[in-house]
């Protein structure tokens, strides 16, 4: 049989098929074998390395990965070796004025590449949540508390028994959508909504790092016109 070589959006497609039924994954070749076994469903003649597969994850942000590292007497690279990408240098002022070379690492994907590991040894895979699914899990979770502390006033209203819960429907209820309670799942969502957006200064404390950056790049004080 011919060997045929999947495009992108195939092993994309099959990595999130294979997430979604195994959301931890402890090895790069545990991620091989699953994605391949998927990609084999679509088509018996499709074949993947291991190192296109995590790179084409990593990618399109499919996943969390850990790295583990190995001690290695090689020189520390100049790309990096998990997906590609550059190393930024993390630099160090001596005593003396100088500067010397810390580690590098990668914004992408995380690698650091420090004196003594430089060689990744492991990869831990974790299925990554995006926002949009993260704010639906949260919804579902706040309707189910509020129901079951619904259910909860019902079968509890007038058995005489009412007392023995201790008024936990409203603390679960609190906790579902309670406005005044900052970890209410309600909030919670509301973080997650607004989270990415600019707040203007007055929202920051007045010692806040946010507060003083967004004075200095409008070019006004608190004093300003008084």
């Amino acid at each position: 049989m011919a060997y045929r070589i999947p495009s992108e959006e195939e092993i994309v497609k099959a990595i999130e098929n294979c997430l979604v039924r195994t959301p931890h994954i402890r090895s790069q070749n545990e991620l091989y074998h699953l994605v391949s076994t998927e990609l084999m469903c679509m088509d018996e003649g499709y074949r993947v390395s291991g190192d296109r597969i995590r790179r084409i994850g990593i990618k399109h942000s499919l996943f969390d990965l850990e790295i583990r590292y190995a001690h290695s007497d090689d020189d520390t690279p100049e790309g990096c070796p998990v997906c590609g990408g550059e190393l930024r240098s993390i630099n160090n002022m001596t005593l003396y004025g100088d500067t010397v070379e810390l580690r590098r690492r990668c914004d992408v994907c995380g690698y650091t590449a420090s004196s003594d590991a430089t060689k990744p040894a492991r990869y831990i895979i974790t299925r990554r949540v995006r926002m949009e699914e993260r704010r639906e899990l949260l919804i579902r979770a706040m309707a189910l508390l509020e129901e079951a502390a619904d259910l909860m006033d019902q079968g509890l209203r007038m058995s005489g028994m009412e007392s023995r819960s201790g008024g936990d429907s409203e603390t679960i209820r609190r906790i579902a959508s309670d406005p005044a309670y900052g970890g209410s799942l309600a909030n919670l969502i509301r973080d997650l909504d607004y989270g990415s957006v600019e707040q203007p200064c007055w929202t920051c404390a007045l010692g806040s790092v946010k507060y003083h950056s967004t004075l200095t790049k409008d070019d006004d004080r608190p004093d300003k016109g008084i």
